[in-house]
């Protein structure tokens, strides 16, 4: 001890010159010179806790009590008494902070409510609004569910790919704070994989700006535009061969150009150029949408007057005059000849007039003969005066056609026939024969499928005699490749077919069976 005093005094001597020497030098006004004591005093720290309390021996009533100041369960819900501010751990008393009037108890309006709202909260609600406005919209602007379809599932699709890239995201953060997520969290738990992403905002509003617009989104799509089911598994429609003014304007031409040419030449090429040139109006005008029954009446009353519009054209191209209601003897007798000619204008076969009925009917076609051959005379000899006072040029003549004959007849000698070999046929659903499976035979003996021709001319017995026929040369395999399934039989069978023509890949166009025959030889497969 005797050691240390001396350089203690040493030391307070040193800081009582440098006191002097600052106060001398200092350009502000002297300060009053402090003693050593004070200025000891000045520089010790000062703790900032209170002194402990003097002890008081207040009565304990309860375990949760405070020992300070004895206030009643002071302990049971803190580890402080909030009265004194005694903790009983440090076993001393703490500043409590006077209580300070919030605006809690105050009631909030309206006005302090919307300007507490964040600013991404009003951009999502925005964008829901919106949404929603848009939905009602289009069901009020586009009453037809057919038109509301495709902008339906439009929304769907970016609503479902919204939501699920904010998912996936939300997921991805829900992953990097906790170990505790995997996939079944993503998808058993989508509140608990969105709390991390929650917690996190405004950082992460985007996120929920995709995921409420996007199930806002779907929501609309399917409660309010509508979705129209039954298009959605309809069959697609068969594309349409689109109407090209500039082919049908060639084709016109070549054709009054070919109709002139024979005309001129005097062969019968150049009969009736006008029903030509409606014949080419007809397959390049493009088709109707729809086959089924008419919508209304309007539909009806247009659909009947254009089929009287065709019947009158056609009658026209064919050069044959129809018969008026007055003329009840003309009317039966056209209705007799349509009877034997089928949607094509072509005799359908197997069809054997009965001779009782011939003769009738020749004799009453005689006696209309006899009865109408002045007036036919007359009008043929004013016909023959009219062409020679005034010539008409020959590629406008509707006489070119041989006496006797019709259009129809002309039509039906471009029809092509055939004979083929039958190799198989089909059945109807109450299991009689259909159509009969042909193959035509090339030059180096080879076999190819052609058509399939129906059989719908034939009689009840007719049909069973031809299906027993072919059931006494049934095969199991067919003896040529065919695209359909058929009873198979060996080619023992021709059949002589006619048709309109072939296809680009070699098979008949509107075939129809005339006659069959057994050959001398079955083929052999």
């Amino acid at each position: 001890m005797s050691t240390d005093t001396p350089a203690q005094e040493d030391l307070t001597d040193v800081q009582e010159r440098l006191f002097e020497m600052l106060n001398s030098v200092s350009l502000d006004s002297p300060r009053p010179q402090k003693t050593l004591t004070e200025s000891k005093a000045s520089s010790a720290p000062v703790a900032t806790v209170e002194a402990p309390p003097e002890k008081k021996t207040p009565v304990r009533r309860h375990p949760t009590d405070c020992s300070n100041c004895g206030a009643s369960e002071a302990l049971k819900s803190s580890t402080w008494c909030e009265s004194c501010g005694f903790h009983p751990r440090l076993n001393r008393c703490l500043e409590v902070a006077a209580p300070v009037d919030s605006d809690e108890n105050q009631e909030l309006t309206v006005s302090d409510m919307l300007q507490r709202v964040p600013m991404w909260a009003w951009i999502m609600g925005g964008g829901i609004a919106s949404i929603i406005v848009f939905g009602a919209v289009l069901r009020g602007g586009l009453p037809d569910i057919q038109d509301r379809s495709p902008l339906a599932l439009s929304m769907i699709f970016c609503g479902l790919l919204s939501l699920a890239i904010c998912h996936v995201r939300a997921f991805y953060i829900g992953l990097q704070n906790s170990e505790k997520f995997n996939l079944g969290t993503m998808i058993a738990h989508p509140v608990e994989t969105w709390r991390p992403a929650a917690m996190q905002l405004p950082d992460t509003r985007r996120l929920f700006y995709g995921m409420s617009w996007g199930l806002t989104a779907v929501t609309m799509a399917i409660a309010i535009v509508g979705i129209d089911w039954n298009g959605l598994f309809k069959p697609a429609p068969r594309a349409r061969k689109s109407f090209n003014p500039l082919a049908l304007i060639m084709k016109a031409a070549v054709c009054v150009s070919g109709a002139t040419a024979g005309g001129q030449h005097g062969g019968g090429e150049g009969v009736s150029a006008m029903g030509d040139m409606m014949d080419i109006i007809g397959e390049a005008a493009p088709a109707d949408e729809g086959s089924g029954a008419p919508e209304d009446v309007e539909d009806s009353l247009q659909n009947f007057a254009g089929k009287a519009l065709d019947n009158s054209i056609n009658s026209a191209k064919s050069g044959k005059k129809q018969p008026s209601v007055d003329d009840p003897a003309a009317a039966l007798e056209e209705m007799k000849s349509r009877s034997a000619f089928d949607d094509d204008g072509e005799q359908q076969p197997f069809k054997v007039p009965d001779a009782s009925s011939d003769v009738d009917e020749s004799g009453e076609d005689g006696a209309s003969d006899e009865d109408s051959s002045p007036a036919e005379e007359s009008s043929d000899a004013t016909d023959i005066k009219k062409s020679d006072d005034f010539p008409i040029p020959p590629s406008l003549r509707s006489v070119a056609t041989p006496p006797g004959s019709t259009r129809e007849d002309t039509k039906k000698s471009n029809a092509k026939q055939d004979d083929f070999l039958i190799f198989g046929y089909t059945l109807s659903v109450t299991g009689r024969m259909h159509s009969v499976v042909v193959a035509e035979l090339s030059d180096a003996q080879r076999g190819r499928y052609v058509a399939t021709v129906p059989v719908d001319q034939l009689s009840l017995d007719e049909l069973e005699q031809l299906q027993n026929k072919l059931d006494e040369f049934r095969a199991d395999t067919p003896a040529l490749r065919a695209p359909l399934r058929a009873r198979w039989v060996i080619p023992a069978f021709t059949c002589s077919v006619k048709y309109k023509g072939r296809t680009s890949v070699g098979t008949l166009k509107n075939p129809e069976l005339i006659s069959y025959r057994p050959i001398d030889r079955p083929l052999t497969q």
